[in-house]
């Protein structure tokens, strides 16, 4: 779905508007820009160096103004668990200051910061502790619920 490999037989297809097109054909792909509707976010993940501000909006390509950037990355990482000011200064750290429970809700927050139609999530509670755990279940349930982050 992601491209990574090209299928052989069958296809995998998305609704964009009122018709299908199928993912699984490369010049749909690009015609349809539909490599922007799925989003992989793969067990090894990384973040960029600087901050987790820049990892949410210019490092990954979110085009939007600054201060709407901002404001939906702070929306996408209350998503995740962070409390508001939390939230808020966790935006000015630099990513080599996070703790690894941090990390761990910060990289998910990329894939959600695109509004992707299909977020594939490999093992995105893989490694981590039981608290950290719960707390990541239950905001990849929210981003679900609120698609429109």
């Amino acid at each position: 779905m992601c491209g990574i490999d090209e299928a052989s037989e069958g296809s995998v297809e998305i609704m964009v508007g009122d018709e299908w097109k199928d993912v699984s054909d490369r010049s749909n792909r690009v015609k349809y820009e539909l490599y922007k509707r799925i989003v992989m976010l793969h067990q090894e993940y990384a973040l960029y160096s600087g901050t987790v501000s820049a990892n949410l909006t210019s490092a990954i390509g979110v085009g939007m103004p600054s201060e709407l950037g901002k404001l939906k990355a702070k929306f996408v990482l209350e998503g995740l668990g962070f409390s508001p000011s939390e939230a808020e200064e966790i935006l000015q750290k630099s990513v080599d200051k996070l703790s690894v429970g941090q990390r761990h809700r910060v990289a998910p927050a990329q894939v959600f910061m695109k509004g992707p139609e299909v977020a594939i999530l490999d093992e995105p509670t893989g490694t981590i502790d039981a608290i950290t755990k719960k707390s990541i279940a239950d905001s990849i349930v929210f981003a679900r619920n609120n698609h429109h982050t």
